[in-house]
């Protein structure tokens, strides 16, 4: 009986992973929590533990532990062949489910409160920004999927890094639910993959909203973006309107 949880998590993640596969989306697997008496896993009895989370890489301090991909050479091996992936997910290892960002899509890492703020402005129907798919962490911590960069325009990378959010193009990956990191603890879906012939919202129309809802910037940022010129970083001929998701 120890053993049929595990069994279900991976047939979970085996699941997911070859859903996102079918998508289009470049696929990887990930490292995973190794819960055993040397780590504080899953079971520990307080929040003070002081033991460290053990991360499947082997790495005695791993800065990221389960939230990476699993191979130094994941670049070369990420896919969207659900064969292949599911064949991943087929052992008895139960590795996280990595996306490779760059290839059909980009994401921004966004903090806790400024994701809320961003997400609840994205809940406008009268916004003319799509929503594309959102998920969050139980850390807090939100991934607003984005359609991939075309440029690399230092003004909207210098606008993100002031906000403290992160751009995710090539090169770069993420964790997609229903894996469970170290910091991020387990992700889930807060706007889930919509139809793959859905538009996604691009990084410059993420980047005027999350200016135009950031304390940073006042108020006057916000009621600009509301009733004045559209911000110079935000194509806003990009998608239609929508209703709430």
């Amino acid at each position: 009986m120890a053993l049929f949880p595990r069994r279900e998590r991976r047939k979970a993640l085996r699941r997911a992973a070859v859903d996102y596969a079918g998508r289009g989306w470049f696929v990887v697997p990930g490292t995973h929590i190794v819960h055993d008496g040397r780590s504080r896993g899953r079971h520990a009895r307080s929040r003070q533990d002081a033991r460290p989370l053990r991360c499947s890489c082997k790495l005695p301090l791993c800065p990221v532990p389960g939230e990476h991909p699993a191979a130094p050479d994941w670049q070369v091996q990420a896919t969207c062949d659900p064969e292949a992936v599911a064949w991943w997910w087929s052992g008895r290892d139960v590795p996280n489910v990595v996306l490779a960002t760059g290839w059909s899509f980009d994401a921004l890492h966004v903090p806790s409160g400024l994701g809320t703020r961003v997400f609840g402005r994205l809940r406008d129907p009268h916004l003319p920004v799509p929503v594309g798919p959102v998920s969050r962490s139980v850390s807090g911590d939100w991934w607003f999927f984005v359609g991939p960069a075309l440029d690399t325009d230092q003004p909207w990378l210098d606008r993100l890094a002031s906000l403290g959010v992160r751009h995710l193009g090539p090169g770069g990956f993420l964790l997609a639910p229903p894996s469970t990191g170290g910091a991020a603890g387990g992700l889930g879906w807060v706007v889930p993959p919509p139809d793959p012939r859905d538009t996604l919202p691009t990084v410059q129309q993420l980047t005027g909203v999350a200016m135009g809802v950031s304390p940073r910037f006042g108020t006057g940022q916000q009621h600009e973006l509301r009733h004045g010129e559209p911000d110079p970083g935000v194509d806003r001929r990009w998608g239609p309107d929508r209703d709430d998701p």
